[in-house]
């Protein structure tokens, strides 16, 4: 199953609080367990006419156009850091083509109840975002000006 930009709403959180209907991750082997090249050339590989979202840096590619996702409403986001960084994000249910890395943590959390870790390009190993959990629920919230679109072929 597929999930699209208008299939998929991940929760209606609102600033005053509210309930969290969650999207579930398909049951399979952990993800951090797989390597990437079966993450990469494996089922998950995006449909031919399909657009893929690379990796600014060195053309990876990260995740698919119809992997993006709906997490409050919206599937981009935009947070500022505790030091003042602006980010605007875009959320996907899959992005094959990273690496996360670090501790999860729920501080400074821009979505409640998550806890993040980073997110890396698998090839380059430059931060492209967070990747966010809450029990074996998750997405990925990656930033937009360190992506490029293109075909997938």
């Amino acid at each position: 199953m597929s999930i699209t930009e208008d299939a998929v709403e991940l929760c209606s959180y609102q600033p005053t609080g509210g309930p969290h209907a969650l999207f579930r991750l398909p049951e399979q082997k952990e993800w951090w367990s797989r390597k990437v090249s079966d993450r990469v050339r494996g089922k998950e590989q995006p449909r031919p006419d399909d657009r893929l979202y690379r990796c600014r840096q060195c053309g990876f590619a990260i995740s698919s156009r119809q992997a993006r996702l709906k997490v409050c409403g919206s599937t981009t986001h935009r947070f500022v850091n505790p030091v003042g960084i602006h980010f605007h994000i875009l959320c996907f249910s899959s992005a094959p083509g990273i690496f996360n890395h670090g501790e999860f943590t729920s501080q400074f959390s821009w979505f409640p109840d998550y806890q993040w870790c980073y997110s890396h390009c698998a090839n380059c190993f430059t931060h492209l975002g967070w990747f966010y959990r809450k029990d074996r629920d998750g997405f990925y919230g990656l930033i937009i000006d360190k992506l490029k679109e293109s075909p997938s072929a």
